[in-house]
């Protein structure tokens, strides 16, 4: 009968298996909030199935075979909206793919097209967890594969933005049940081995409880205050814990003037928010840039003296695919005498203090709280352009608000829509949004020129740009070791070619300049990043915002649909949704004005439509590859190299010792397998056997301890009487045979 396809996979091996993906997990995890990576389930999935395949499928190379297929429809299903079937797609990508070989040759990363990355980041991923089921799974090595884990979260801990302590939990955990399902495994396999299942299980159970309550207790229990200072701080000359001279505090200010310098991290909690979509909380925008910072031109300011009964309009989005959001927004230790929405506000439903009244800047989309209302005459300036009351206008004092619920709009977005819209930008944009001081030095320019020379309309150019500032670590976000500028300098200019390094405020006003430059409308955005979730009940979410999730971001505008958010950070993920529909068929032809508002309001998108939190994609194909940040990654890559470095030179080594672990499986009962394993450790440690040459007179040649040469004529003696017709052996004879060979393996072992 023929092998069977199929592998018989013990109950104990599947755990082992479940162990390392969850193992495998803990390294993507960081990966969110240490670059713009987006949703990780697409990767979860391809990592899952991988580790199915390695389990359940005999042949390694039809199980490679598979694999390959199925990141191919993962990948298609996560970033293409064309049918999988039609096969433009995959000819588009290959294309890319071969026009890429002289950049992936020459090491020119940034040059590469998403899609070439994508693919080549989807073929590691084969690769890699291929390499580990191969290690730890079939080959029963788990130990170091955990101790790497564990080692890769502290370095993340130490020295990068992101709390690895219950990672490091959950992976020594993890890490303990892996190495010891292995371990039960192994001895369970034994054909020797007189054990039961229900033992194994007791081993695996109460281990687990005493580490999971070992780890629980040391989590919860009171600790002592670090003896070492922080190992960053300390590098960097500063005294770990925070202060600093002249440090500003982070958090939301109006006065934007002056751009640049070291601030401290702050907690204080701002906001907690109630919301079933993620997304930016706009607080204002400013349209002028000094060379230093940011100002306003005259603002268009409107009174709102009825806020519940306003009708807004459409102040950003128009024409285009919009979800509908929901807000509940509390003001915690931190009040301000603004709204703070996501999106674009269709209404208000609650407010406290109920007799707030509001001024909305129609040009920056700033919304200001005032204590009441108060006669138009009484009002010294009068310089409200419109009131949805004529007789009254807003108080002269602001007013703090504690608690608003808002509905709200936040946009879905169209790559081939916004491939479409053209240069028609009306005069208005024009003249408020392309303005750049007159000494911004040339070399800022001819830098925007050079990043966007292969795009050809203004959406993939501020994509260009926006990857530029985000990808492969080139600009650092740094918040303490922050350089300001020389008297004179530009901050832009500073930042690019100078310094290198800073927070929001640096990378969202290098991209709206260098778009400027480009003649391409742009405005500079602030308010706060979505938070950290806290809480999730269905699509329901609750978020926690705080001083340290002040924020500023980019707002590109694009004819006949408006101000669209980008983020140029790198160490924040755009909330923003994208359909990378650039390559799927045309299917909008002719489209009627009743259609189009039709399109506008529907806010359920094509379930083949990929929505992404994740929005660093300049190509049709979207991707999260070329948003890694390098510098994270180098040591893995190091450490990956002197791994495979180790394993080559220890490559006969490595195969005798499975090998000897082959022989032990076999029972005493199947000596002539145990001999022919035995012989071939010692051909490929000691000596090959030379051609015609006989058992006897391969033994006798080799040089080898007495003892050992003994023992091995011993057992080549009765291999060859059972050769030529000894077959029943007695059973003191099979026993002494087993315990030869097992001498022999002991003393052969590396």
């Amino acid at each position: 009968m023929g092998t069977s396809l199929w592998k018989r996979t013990q109950i104990l091996q599947w755990m082992a298996a479940i162990f390392l993906f969850f193992l495998l997990r803990e390294w993507l995890l960081p990966l969110p909030e240490l670059s713009d990576t987006g949703d990780m389930t697409v990767f979860y999935l391809l990592i899952g199935t991988i580790i199915l395949l390695d389990v359940t499928i005999r042949s390694k190379w039809i199980a490679f075979v598979v694999k390959l297929l199925v990141a191919l429809f993962l990948f298609h299903s996560a970033f293409v909206a064309a049918s999988f079937f039609d096969i433009e797609w995959l000819r588009e990508t290959i294309s890319i793919m071969i026009q890429d070989i002289p950049q992936a040759f020459s090491q020119n990363w940034d040059s590469m097209s998403i899609v070439s990355r994508n693919v080549l980041f989807f073929l590691v991923i084969v690769v890699v967890v291929s390499l580990l089921n191969y290690l730890v799974l079939g080959q029963r090595q788990g130990l170091w594969f955990v101790f790497l884990t564990i080692t890769y979260l502290a370095v993340l801990d130490t020295f990068m933005p992101f709390d690895a302590s219950e990672s490091m939990m959950r992976s020594i955990v993890i890490g303990f049940m892996l190495i010891a399902t292995l371990h039960l495994s192994t001895v369970y396999e034994r054909p020797h081995a007189q054990v039961k299942i229900s033992s194994l299980w007791k081993s695996l159970f109460i281990p687990m409880v005493i580490v999971t309550l070992a780890i629980g207790v040391g989590y919860s229990a009171p600790k002592a205050k670090p003896a070492w200072p922080d190992p960053v701080s300390f590098f960097q000359g500063k005294n770990g814990n925070g202060s600093g001279t002249g440090m500003k505090k982070v958090g939301y200010d109006t006065n934007d003037r002056m751009l640049g310098g070291p601030f401290q991290q702050d907690d204080t909690l701002v906001f907690t928010v109630t919301t079933n979509d993620k997304f930016y909380l706009r607080g204002d925008s400013k349209n002028i840039y000094t060379g230093k910072g940011w100002t306003k031109s005259e603002k268009s300011v409107e009174a709102i003296n009825h806020p519940f009964s306003y009708e807004w309009g459409n102040t950003l989005y128009f024409g285009m695919e919009t979800k509908k959001v929901q807000a509940v927004i509390q003001a915690e230790d931190e009040q301000y005498p603004a709204l703070f929405y996501p999106g674009q506000m269709k209404s208000i439903e609650e407010m406290q203090p109920a007799q707030a009244t509001l001024t909305f800047d129609s040009k920056s989309q700033g919304i200001i709280t005032h204590n009441g209302s108060i006669e138009r005459e009484l009002e010294p300036k009068n310089h409200f352009t419109s009131s949805d009351d004529n007789n009254l206008v807003p108080g002269p004092n602001g007013i703090q608000m504690s608690h608003y619920q808002l509905q709200l709009e936040v946009p879905v977005i169209s790559e081939k829509r916004m491939i479409e819209a053209g240069t028609n930008y009306p005069q208005e944009i024009r003249d408020e949004y392309l303005q750049i001081p007159p000494t911004l030095p040339n070399r800022v320019r001819e830098l925007a020129k050079q990043i966007t020379a292969n795009a050809t309309n203004p959406y993939d150019k501020a994509r260009a740009i926006e990857n530029y500032l985000r990808s492969q670590g080139r600009y650092q976000y740094e918040t303490t070791d922050v350089p300001m500028p020389k008297e004179g300098q530009d901050f832009v200019d500073h930042f690019l070619f100078d310094s290198m390094r800073g927070y929001c405020d640096h990378f969202s006003t290098a991209m709206v300049v260098m778009l400027r430059s480009e003649g391409i409308p742009a405005r500079w955005v602030k308010g706060f990043a979505p938070g950290k979730e806290i809480k999730r009940n269905g699509e329901q979410v609750a978020l926690e915002v705080r001083n340290r999730d002040a924020h500023s971001w980019v707002e590109v505008y694009i004819p006949n649909n408006g101000w669209i958010p980008f983020e140029a950070t790198a160490s924040f993920s755009s909330p923003l949704r994208v359909n990378y529909d650039r390559y799927s068929a045309d299917n909008e032809q002719n489209t009627t004005p009743d259609q189009q508002e039709e399109d506008k309001q529907s806010t359920t998108p094509d379930k083949k439509d990929r929505l992404l939190e994740d929005d660093e994609q300049i190509a049709g194909i979207g991707g999260t590859f070329g948003s890694w940040n390098w510098n994270c990654l180098w040591p893995i890559v190091i450490v990956a190299a002197l791994a495979g470095l180790f394993f080559w030179k220890k490559r006969n080594e490595v195969y005798v010792w499975w090998l000897a672990r082959k022989v032990e499986r076999y029972s005493k009962e199947e000596f002539p397998n145990r001999y022919s394993l035995l012989i071939t450790i010692f051909e490929k440690a000691v000596s090959p056997r030379e051609p015609g040459e006989t058992l006897r007179e391969y033994v006798k040649r080799l040089r080898i301890t007495g003892d050992k040469k003994q023992d091995l004529l011993y057992a080549t003696t009765m291999y060859e009487k059972m050769l030529y017709g000894y077959k029943d052996m007695e059973e003191k004879v099979k026993t002494l045979l087993h315990q030869t060979i097992e001498r022999l393996i002991r003393q052969m072992k590396p």
